[in-house]
């Protein structure tokens, strides 16, 4: 980090401007090298023995060193040919330091959360393009040294010879096995998604939502607002939602996080859509055709957030689904028949999934009686803090805990 916040000191001194920053491989490697040290130190504190933490802190370093080098080669060939030392030395680390990090990723994607592979033989063998990949960064970091110098400045023309061309061929051995080993990374993902421990899942979940923001916020920054700085926020949404699955901050507020993304995110499209089809229809006046669609847009966005919201429950969360289902079933039925004794129980139990649940319900003075009014007692196992008479019923479910309401 010390060595990061020096390198943007000299580059800012040398005219870095925003723009470039945020749209340039400088923004995106800054906050990189900042923020996956910090990452592996919070993996340390929490799991010693996790090697993701290594791997984290050795691709910030790398990342670090190829700002700080980059910078310093800028600042001696470019901004004020020979100022300064160390030129030759920061041109060749300039040249290969930013491979690295790419070149681990895989292990940042078959690694997590625990450090350890998923069970199975064929996950050692996705390990494989990581040390390959190495080997080729180093085959290029050692074959460029003798080009050290201004001709390993972007703007420099290749030099001839059987040397860099076998440099070339390394790195793309390099890009190779980053490229091979991605999607072997993902695929281990996918499956500790559908076979792993709840916890872990739950882990799963947040690491691929924070890819998928990621993913997004830098599509946005290339596409709508290349100035900015969404791509910076991409990368920044990538390694926090990391460090919420490594520190289990919030595991399970995941899936309500994904369910609301993708219904309002669809909502946002469907509306924005609306807007624009009517106003291209209306387009004969600007002020009447402006006014429509958004009387449109807006008398459409209730309906549309409930068939949404219907629908990616039906395909995203089928319990959840299923669950309120059967409450509006037996709540609209309410208006029209009464309820049986011990119906309301059997709602909750179906919609809850447990079996077991018992429904008690509260009286004036705090007495417990059940569905028939027979008096009622917490059972031995269930110790209630605090007083439930301002409740009007307690819900007591093995899986879900105790509720009042």
């Amino acid at each position: 980090m010390a060595v990061t916040v020096t390198a943007l000191v000299v580059a800012v001194y040398d005219g870095l401007t925003w723009g470039r920053f945020a749209r340039g491989d400088a923004g995106f490697s800054v906050v990189l090298a900042v923020t996956l040290p910090l990452l592996g130190a919070a993996i340390v504190y929490r799991e010693p023995s996790n090697r993701l933490a290594w791997v984290f802190s050795i691709a910030g370093a790398s990342r670090a060193l190829f700002v700080m080098s980059t910078v310093w080669a800028d600042h001696v060939y470019v901004i004020g040919p020979g100022t300064g030392p160390g030129g030759p030395v920061a041109s060749w680390l300039s040249l290969w330091s930013r491979l690295p990090a790419p070149t681990l990723a895989p292990l940042f994607l078959l690694w997590f959360p625990d450090g350890g592979l998923p069970p199975g033989r064929r996950w050692r063998f996705a390990q494989a393009p990581v040390p390959v990949g190495l080997a080729a960064v180093a085959v290029v970091a050692v074959l460029s040294w003798p080009y050290r110098g201004p001709r390993t400045l972007p703007d420099a023309t290749t030099p001839p010879g059987v040397v860099p061309a076998i440099a070339g061929v390394a790195f793309a051995v390099a890009v190779g096995a980053v490229l091979t080993g991605l999607p072997a990374g993902l695929a281990s993902l996918i499956s500790r998604l559908r076979r792993a421990a709840p916890v872990v899942r739950q882990q799963v979940k947040w690491q691929l939502f924070g890819a998928a923001a990621g993913a997004v916020l830098n599509l946005a920054g290339d596409i709508v607002a290349p100035g900015a700085g969404l791509n910076l926020a991409g990368t920044l949404a990538v390694v926090a939602a990391m460090l919420l699955a490594v520190e289990r901050y919030q595991l399970w507020y995941v899936d309500r996080l994904i369910n609301r993304t993708l219904v309002y995110g669809s909502l946002t499209l469907f509306a924005a859509a609306t807007f624009a089809g009517c106003a291209a229809g209306l387009a004969h006046g600007r002020s009447t055709a402006v006014a429509g669609a958004t009387l449109a847009a807006a008398a459409l966005v209730s309906p549309a957030r409930r068939t949404a919201q219907a629908t990616i429950d039906r395909w995203f969360d089928r319990r959840r689904f299923d669950a309120v289902g059967r409450v509006r079933t037996y709540a609209d039925r309410l208006g029209t028949a009464p309820a049986a004794p011990g119906e309301l129980r059997g709602v909750l139990a179906a919609a809850l999934r447990d079996p077991e649940l018992i429904l008690l319900f509260t009286l004036a003075d705090g007495r417990l009686v059940d569905a028939t009014g027979a008096p009622a007692t917490l059972p031995a196992s269930v110790v209630l803090t605090g007083s439930p008479g301002g409740s009007d019923a307690l819900v007591l479910s093995s899986a879900h805990g105790i509720s009042m309401g």
